[in-house]
């Protein structure tokens, strides 16, 4: 009994030395954090864009400053140091000069992650809903401003040609909030029409576009596409060169002149070789009857951008579609099934398609499958393989939309 109220005590007693040190840790500590943000990502390098440099100490602090240091490329900021007010502070950065910009923030010894923004010149794109179309149709003109704007006018002008805008030869329109403006093109007569954007606020135009208005008389090779951004892995994207007017039909066997240029895609016809040209002939019929296409896939499985087909015959006048090959953006691994309604965004796009391998027991992939995505929330793939296979799914984002 007494053996046993000894070693009660000692327990006690190591006990209480254990309570006594916490617990028999060490005591906590807090640790200090500074966070840097920017009110946007990139600006224009007329040293008036300015962007909010935003630093946070965590935990907060009601007094004191924060330094704010350009790390490297070639920006001005509003000051060197700003009052933290809850834990804040924030400065202005500007630069004239195009490029990347890394600044970091410092509270006592703690250093900010680095920062890095962008400081980009002032341009303006302008597009078309269709690259050509029937005197007396019209087209839908829309002008962006990049790095973007929030509001603002752009106007809209016919630069040469018989067609008007908006009912006008020039028609401002208000910019919406993704920084674009929108007009309508109309003709009628037959010919082409040359147009520009114009950002009134930079008085920054867009380069020229011309869009062929088309009659019986005057038809046009027009070359379209079910898609204009698809990934560099991506089966080839049918490009299809058809007559405007319908009405108009050209012999078939008669050749069309189709290229390519843009270094990221290359064409063929239908069991050809690809290259940055090919002549496929106007088909008899099947589904494409009285048009000729070609195949267009990257040129190396990689290259990212822009790539431009054009279509040509005789006197006709040339037009084009833009196709644009873009990289992967993401994974994900499913297992059994797969649905499209909890990947529909990627970066804040649609998902359009789907493109994946079937890896059986984790092992070599076989066949790739690719799949387009209708109505992005509706689709379901149901697996082929046993419910202990796995399925690695690489997922584009294909669409514009959203």
């Amino acid at each position: 009994m007494r053996r046993m109220m000894k070693a009660g005590f000692l327990f006690l007693g190591i006990l209480f030395v254990l309570t006594a040190c916490g617990g028999g840790g060490g005591g906590s500590t807090t640790t200090t954090t500074v966070a840097l943000t920017s009110s946007k990502d990139i600006a224009v390098n007329d040293n008036t864009d300015a962007i909010v440099l935003t630093a946070t100490v965590s935990p907060t602090v009601s007094s004191g400053t924060i330094t704010f240091t350009v790390y490297s490329g070639i920006g001005t900021l509003s000051s060197s140091t700003g009052t933290i007010s809850n834990g804040v502070a924030s400065v202005q950065l500007i630069s004239n000069t195009v490029g990347q910009v890394a600044v970091y923030a410092t509270y006592g010894t703690t250093r900010s992650p680095l920062k890095t923004v962008n400081f980009a010149a002032r341009t303006v794109s302008l597009a078309s809903s269709s690259p050509a179309a029937e005197v007396s149709n019209s087209v839908t003109l829309t002008g962006t401003v990049s790095p973007t704007v929030t509001s603002g006018t752009m106007r809209f002008s016919v630069v040469s040609g018989n067609g008007t805008v908006n009912g006008l030869n020039a028609a401002d329109v208000s910019i919406d909030a993704n920084g674009q403006a929108t007009a309508t093109l109309t003709s009628g007569v037959a010919g082409t029409v040359a147009v520009k954007a114009t950002y009134l606020a930079s008085s920054v135009d867009s380069p020229t576009l011309s869009i062929p208005f088309a009659n019986s008389s005057n038809p046009v090779i027009l070359p379209t596409v079910s898609k204009t951004h698809i990934p560099t892995a991506a089966d080839p994207l049918r490009v299809v060169a058809s007559l405007l007017p319908t009405s108009v039909t050209l012999p078939a066997g008669t050749l069309i002149s189709m290229n390519v240029v843009g270094g990221a895609g290359v064409i063929a016809v239908e069991g050809g070789t690809y290259g940055t040209s090919a002549t496929p002939p106007i088909l008899a019929s099947g589904t494409y009857a009285g048009k000729a296409y070609v195949y267009l896939k990257s040129s190396d499985g990689a290259t990212t951008g822009d790539v431009t087909v054009t279509s040509t015959y005789g006197t006709y006048p040339t037009t084009s579609a833009v196709v644009s090959f873009l990289p992967e953006t993401g994974t994900s691994t499913k297992s059994v099934s797969l649905t499209a309604s909890a990947l529909t965004k990627i970066a804040g796009r649609y998902v359009t398609d789907i493109r994946f391998n079937i890896v059986n027991n984790a092992s070599a992939p076989a066949a790739c499958y690719y799949k387009t995505i209708t109505t992005p929330l509706s689709l379901t793939l149901i697996s082929q393989q046993n419910e202990a296979n796995l399925h690695v799914v690489s997922l584009f984002t294909l669409s514009s939309a959203g």
